[in-house]
């Protein structure tokens, strides 16, 4: 369901349009018939079409400068509300947000499904179980059956999320998440940079803005950018700190052109963790159409 917030949005025709809906008309989503073709939020989103599965419904809030997106529940995951910040800028950025808090709910329906956490009803945040690892001792979760592989992973690799000495929880675990294996990809955070690489309409940037980033990144700027879009959301975590290591971004120029911001120059002696501003790569706010 499209809530009536985002009526009129680029948001909302960001939405139809990656999830291919074949009725514009209502505020529902409808996707085509045949699964065949379906890109990863439209898997997603059949995922949520089960006659036991929580409805879904997207939302529009100015959620200030901090969040571009939230996913939210007041029952305990019988609904789940995606909020998406109608402050935010360009198409590209709205995208990512809307695939990256997809991708939030689809994790956390799986976990709610093996009792793996819980929700604030006050606030709709949802927590991990304080019993987690004795959940990860007393279940042989299997990665290659779907329903259970993010639940085996996250025993997997659950000193990434849970101090098992103290319970205490990574307050980014949710994030943290992203990093972890995925399937026939290496991670959950490279399934949405391919997605944004493969699904966004780069034709719709202006063409200085795409000359400008196929200088700075080579012939493969498409998914270096969406790459780095899809990290913007993660940048509290180690896996962000990680994969920064990996990149060349002492070579990023200082300046692009008056319209674009300026590129810092980004090196780990001086960025705390967490103040990365990669949103200099998004470009100025555009129409969907």
């Amino acid at each position: 369901m499209i809530d009536e917030t985002l009526n009129n949005t680029d948001v909302k025709c960001i939405l139809q349009k990656i999830s291919g809906d074949t009725n514009l008309s209502d505020n529902k989503i409808t996707l085509p018939a045949n699964p065949a073709n379906d890109n990863l939020f439209q898997k997603m989103l059949r995922k949520f079409n089960g006659t036991n599965a929580p409805s879904i419904a997207f939302k529009g809030e100015n959620l200030g400068t901090n969040y571009l997106g939230q996913t939210r529940s007041f029952d305990n995951g019988n609904i789940l509300e995606i909020v998406i910040n109608t402050n935010n800028t360009s198409n590209l950025f709205n995208e990512a947000t809307l695939i990256h808090e997809l991708l939030h709910a689809f994790m956390l329906n799986d976990l709610k499904n093996w009792h793996m956490l819980q929700w604030d009803p006050a606030t709709g945040v949802p927590t991990l179980a304080y019993n987690l690892p004795t959940i990860c001792e007393n279940n042989d979760f299997n990665s290659n059956i779907p329903e259970e592989h993010l639940a085996a992973v996250i025993c997997m690799h659950i000193k990434k999320i849970m101090n098992l000495q103290t319970g205490e929880i990574h307050p980014y675990w949710m994030e943290e998440i992203f990093g972890l294996p995925y399937f026939d990809t290496q991670t959950y955070a490279d399934a949405l940079a391919n997605f944004l690489h493969q699904n966004h309409d780069w034709n719709n940037e202006t063409q200085g803005w795409q000359t400008n980033m196929a200088n700075q990144f080579g012939f493969n700027w498409k998914y270096e950018v969406s790459e780095y879009a899809t990290m913007t959301a993660l940048m509290k975590t180690n896996y962000f700190h990680n994969w920064l290591n990996t990149k060349d971004i002492a070579n990023f120029p200082l300046q692009v052109n008056d319209r674009y911001k300026n590129f810092p120059y980004y090196t780990q002696n001086f960025i705390p963790k967490g103040s990365f501003d990669l949103s200099v790569l998004i470009p100025a706010k555009d129409s969907c159409n």
